[in-house]
């Protein structure tokens, strides 16, 4: 009995990095304090666009519990301001993560990582 082997080159199915992340203008609602690397949860869509706050996992609304995108420029509004701001969607980002309430920097961690946003270690 012979012994078939075979060599295999998987070379080709390396992926190597992580794609860079996708920035995009988003629009940051009334009352919000934004830092670099604030978790941002979409408000959804109103006739003024969709807007966007910072993501509370103790909030009382569902929605600005779910994690979207990370903030990448920091921005104040007030009580009848708007601001826009570029936003990480997807890839991975050398931020340290901020959110509301409670939350800590690994509150939001998986979430965003199932959106395909991946969070290094940011070095002080």
């Amino acid at each position: 009995m012979s012994t078939n082997t075979q060599t295999h080159d998987f070379s080709n199915l390396v992926a190597g990095g992580l794609p860079t992340f996708k920035a995009l203008d988003v629009t940051i609602a009334a009352n919000q304090t934004v830092t670099v690397g604030t978790v941002l949860a979409s408000n959804g869509i109103s006739a003024d666009g969709e807007t966007f706050s910072v993501c509370n996992s103790a909030s009382e609304t569902a929605i600005q519990k779910v994690p979207v995108c990370v903030a990448l420029e920091a921005a104040t509004t007030g009580a009848s301001e708007m601001a826009t701001i570029k936003a990480a969607f997807m890839g991975e980002i050398d931020v340290t993560l901020n959110a509301g309430g409670s939350d800590t920097q690994y509150t939001h961690v998986d979430a965003l990582r199932a959106r395909g946003l991946y969070i290094r270690n940011k070095q002080a």
